[in-house]
């Protein structure tokens, strides 16, 4: 498969920012001609809005920016924002209008995971490339990964570790 340079680009903090952004990252996996199912891509799609989403909602006034990037037999899609707040998951209420997200982001992604940075948090969502998108990657949706949300950078908090769920 063809070597991609990575994909980075700035998201105002607006709700409105949130569709063509997701949009964006879906045309440029199709433009780099990796060969996914449209499940996958619609997966691609939603976790990237569900990252994007947090951020606007969380962010508040700080910049956003996107990052999508080819990482060996996985495509990682990045979210960067200003606060310095790690994502957690809440107990799911049925009533709730919201709040649904990282649930999403964990049925979906195969890893996903946050990181604290100098100047907020990362949060990233990867997805393995099954075998015949030209990466020469397995399918492996049920072999998922995540970090632990209260992990940060190694320089904040010592090494993030990874733990296996599901």
């Amino acid at each position: 498969m063809a070597v991609h340079h990575p994909l980075v680009f700035p998201v105002p903090c607006t709700e409105s920012a949130v569709r063509p952004a997701r949009h964006r990252v879906v045309a440029t996996v199709r433009a780099w001609d990796i060969r996914l199912p449209e499940d996958v891509l619609d997966a691609i799609e939603l976790v990237t809005g569900e990252l994007i989403a947090n951020a606007v909602q969380h962010a508040a006034l700080g910049p956003i920016s996107v990052g999508l990037r080819q990482d060996g037999d996985a495509l990682v899609v990045e979210v960067e924002d200003a606060a310095k707040t790690m994502p957690r998951t809440n107990p799911l209420d049925p009533d709730a209008e919201s709040g649904r997200g990282l649930q999403l982001v964990s049925a979906l992604a195969d890893r996903h995971g946050a990181d604290l940075t100098e100047t907020g948090k990362r949060c990233w969502a990867q997805f393995r490339l099954p075998a015949g998108a030209g990466s020469g990657g397995e399918d492996q949706r049920n072999n998922r990964w995540e970090r632990p949300v209260c992990a940060g950078t190694s320089s904040a908090f010592g090494t993030v570790r990874l733990a296996r769920t599901g």
